[in-house]
């Protein structure tokens, strides 16, 4: 009888510049059993994902230089729509709405980091379902 191999939990690269609210977010993943690798930045972000494909990046709108949107182009060259991206904004707080991609999702910043690990799950099963 051989054995299947057991899928590897799907996980999630956070990006985001401020270290304490990047902290925040990956250990709420974690709580919610979700692997999490973190950069601060849209390169570092870039070199993790080479090294190994996420299954969801969430990323927040206000990246220094390459900005959000010209992550999101890259990743999305790389791996298409199969590519789950989350974008943290805050329209509320810069008063006016950031620029939206149709194939990116986008969640309202500050966001309670467990809610985004409830959305993150969500949207993980829900892609995994088909």
């Amino acid at each position: 009888m051989t054995r299947g191999r057991t899928p590897e939990p799907p996980w999630v690269l956070i990006v985001h510049p401020d270290p304490l609210m990047r902290e925040a977010l990956a250990w709420a993943l974690r709580a919610a059993e979700l692997p999490v690798e973190t950069a601060g930045d849209a390169e570092e972000a870039l070199r993790l994902a080479r090294a190994r494909r996420p299954d969801a990046v969430v990323l927040d709108w206000q990246l220094a230089p390459p900005h959000a949107p010209r992550l999101v182009r890259r990743l999305r060259r790389r791996w298409g729509r199969s590519l789950l991206i989350l974008v943290l904004v805050a329209d509320g707080y810069l008063g006016a709405p950031a620029p939206r991609q149709a194939d990116v999702s986008y969640v309202e910043h500050p966001v309670a980091p467990e809610s985004l690990a409830a959305l993150v799950r969500r949207a993980l099963a829900a892609r995994a379902a088909g």
